[in-house]
């Protein structure tokens, strides 16, 4: 994922690398020392993830322009 994406893009690099973080979060949790997951709180992780959604709405809303 991570070369395909670099292929597509910086923007599209950026939003699978929050991807892949949010995956990290979904599979091991919250971890206060960013060992396992790369946000200490789920309420980190939520704001992220909802980064995420509005990214994607956003590239979505500009393909459907096209």
């Amino acid at each position: 994922m991570e070369e395909l994406s670099l292929i597509l893009g910086k923007d599209v690099n950026l939003v699978t690398k929050l991807a892949l973080a949010i995956h990290d979060y979904q599979y091991n949790g919250p971890d206060k020392e960013t060992v396992l997951s790369p946000f200490r709180s789920d309420e980190i992780a939520k704001e992220n993830i909802q980064i995420l959604i509005s990214e994607i709405r956003s590239k979505l809303e500009k393909m459907k322009k096209s």
